[in-house]
């Protein structure tokens, strides 16, 4: 990514777009934010339907319990560090 930031600056790219997230190393950069914004259009047969509910009621449970996966699994890392000390 070094890389891509020094080329930007190179070219003199008026803005360089980290994406969507908010991880830390972002504001090193920029305090500035971007909105983002999605609009989903389904038809009304059955296939648009089911690609709508996914998007709206599945998708986001996965996402859900990927990170209830990453808290806990740093739970039990802190738990073991923890035991070590004692």
């Amino acid at each position: 990514m070094e890389n891509s930031i020094k080329e930007a600056f190179e070219l003199k790219l008026k803005k360089y777009d980290f994406l969507n997230g908010d991880e830390q190393y972002k504001y090193k950069y920029t305090n500035d934010e971007t909105n983002i914004y999605q609009f989903s259009n389904y038809n009304s047969i059955f296939l648009g339907k089911l690609i709508r509910y996914f998007e709206e009621k599945i998708f986001p449970m996965l996402s859900k319990l990927t990170l209830l996966r990453a808290i806990r699994k740093l739970l039990l890392n802190i738990l073991k560090k923890t035991r070590a000390k004692i």
